[in-house]
C-alpha cells in the first residue's frame, strides 16, 4: 500500500496527541507520496500542516474561524519564500474537508495543494472532539522552485510618524477588502512614505451597545516615514484624509 496523500497521517498524527491530553498542537510533515499506476508509480515529495486548539489569530478572526485562517497565514508565509504568486479559491475538494471550510491552494495560478477543516465524519471516526485544519501541498512543486531573493534597505534616520484610525465596520466587511483598498496607497503617496498597516485592535460588543450587534469595531495604526527627509505636516494632513476616504468607502464609520 502506497499513500498518495500525507493529509491521513496528519489527521493520525493530531489524534494521538489530542487523546493524550495536549490540546493545542502544531504539526508538519514533509515525505513521499505516490501517484500514477501500478504499471507506472510516480514519486513526488508531499508536505502536510496540522493544527488544533487554540489559535493565534483571535484578535482578527471570529473564534471560530481563527485556526482556519492561522492555517491559511501559514501557508501564505511559506509560498511568499519562492517566486511565484499564491491565491485560494472554492476549487474542487476531497471529501475529508468539512464543506464550506476549505480551499485549493494556488501558486503561479496552478493548484499546489489544499486545505480545511476535517469533515464531520473524520472527526467522529477518529473520536475528535474539536476542530483541526490540515494543509496537503505539493512540495515537489516548492522543491522546483527558485527560492525568492530577500531585498533590505537602509534604515531611515528621519522620525517615524504614526496614526491611527478607528472605525466600525460590517461583519461583512473583511481584514482582506480593507487591505486590498489601501493597497492604493503605493500609487498616492509612494512606497518610501508608506512604511505599514497593520490592525492594532478588534472589538465585538456581544450585548450590542457599544457597537451593534453584526459589526465590530477596528483600531488601525498606519506608519509613514521617508528616508530622505522629515515629513510635513501638510502631508501627513493630506495622506490621513485619503485614508479615511478609503475606510468610508467600504462602508466603515469613523469613531470619536
Amino acid at each position: 500500500m502506497l499513500r498518495p496523500s500525507l493529509a491521513p497521517g496528519m489527521a493520525t498524527m493530531l489524534a494521538l496527541n489530542l487523546h493524550r491530553d495536549v490540546s493545542s498542537v502544531r504539526l508538519f510533515e514533509l515525505g513521499t507520496v505516490f501517484g500514477g499506476s501500478t504499471a507506472e508509480v510516480k514519486e513526488r515529495v508531499g508536505l502536510a500542516l496540522g493544527a488544533t486548539g487554540a489559535a493565534t489569530a483571535t484578535a482578527l478572526y471570529k473564534a471560530e474561524d481563527a485556526l482556519f485562517y492561522e492555517t491559511k497565514g501559514a501557508i501564505e508565509a511559506l509560498l511568499a519564500k519562492f517566486e511565484g504568486t499564491v491565491s485560494f479559491d472554492a476549487g474542487e475538494l476531497p471529501a475529508w474537508i468539512a464543506e464550506g471550510r476549505g480551499a485549493r491552494v494556488l501558486f503561479g495560478g496552478e493548484a499546489v495543494g489544499v486545505f480545511g477543516e476535517l469533515s464531520a465524519a473524520e472527526l467522529q471516526g477518529r473520536k475528535l472532539r474539536q476542530p483541526c485544519v490540515i494543509a496537503a501541498i505539493d512540495g515537489q512543486r516548492l522543491f522546483e522552485t527558485a527560492l525568492r531573493q530577500p531585498v533590505s534597505r537602509e534604515l531611515s534616520r528621519f522620525q517615524a510618524v504614526e496614526r491611527d484610525f478607528s472605525f466600525v465596520f460590517s461583519d461583512a466587511v473583511t481584514w482582506a477588502a480593507i487591505n486590498a483598498a489601501l493597497h492604493g496607497w503605493k500609487h498616492v503617496i509612494g512606497p518610501e512614505e508608506l512604511r505599514s498597516v497593520r490592525p492594532v485592535e478588534i472589538f465585538r460588543d456581544a450585548k450590542g451597545k457599544a457597537v451593534a450587534a453584526g459589526s465590530y469595531s477596528l483600531l488601525l495604526r498606519v506608519v509613514f516615514q521617508s528616508n530622505e527627509r522629515t515629513l510635513t505636516e501638510d502631508e501627513i494632513t493630506r495622506w490621513t484624509e485619503w485614508v479615511v476616504a478609503q475606510l468610508k468607502g467600504l462602508g466603515g464609520m469613523q469613531r470619536a
